[in-house]
């Protein structure tokens, strides 16, 4: 009732139902290759860090027979505060993620994600919606990048 009252929540909505442990923590105790083949990094998002971490586990699986990297700092893409019209706390998180990510992508490491929505902010809502353009985009990711592409 208080989601209700408070958040405009219908009573009966059904609620995202937080993991016991987050991604990040299950992470480290996740195997790694000996010796990768190509180095990628992975953002994970928050659904995957605090509602679905078996989708992280089952990436990194994945990525462990081919490929794998980097798990760098990341915060939130910023789209559930692009949805909402709060662009400055937006551009917070998208300036952020820009620090943390940026040399990765300068490195030539690819970053692979598996959220859609948080691929699509990152690569195209901080250009286009909170209008961050300028020399540090250079190496950032374009829309063309794909997973398959990284991983072949």
């Amino acid at each position: 009732m208080l989601a209700d009252r408070v958040l405009g929540v219908h009573r009966d909505a059904p609620l995202p139902a937080f993991s016991q442990g987050s991604f990040r923590r299950r992470f480290r105790r996740l195997p790694q290759p000996a010796e990768p083949r190509r180095r990628v990094a992975y953002f994970h998002g928050c659904t995957t860090n605090y509602y679905e971490p078996w989708v992280g586990e089952a990436t990194v699986r994945v990525l462990g027979r081919r490929a794998w990297g980097d798990l760098p700092r990341q915060r939130c893409c910023g789209l559930p505060f692009i949805s909402n019209g709060d662009f400055a706390g937006a551009r917070r998180l998208a300036e952020a993620n820009l620090r943390d990510l940026l040399p990765v992508a300068r490195s030539g490491v690819p970053i692979v994600a598996t959220s859609t929505s948080c691929s699509l902010t990152l690569k195209h809502e901080y250009r286009e919606v909170l209008g961050l353009h300028g020399p540090e985009w250079r190496s950032w990711p374009r829309p063309s990048t794909t997973c398959s592409s990284c991983c072949a």
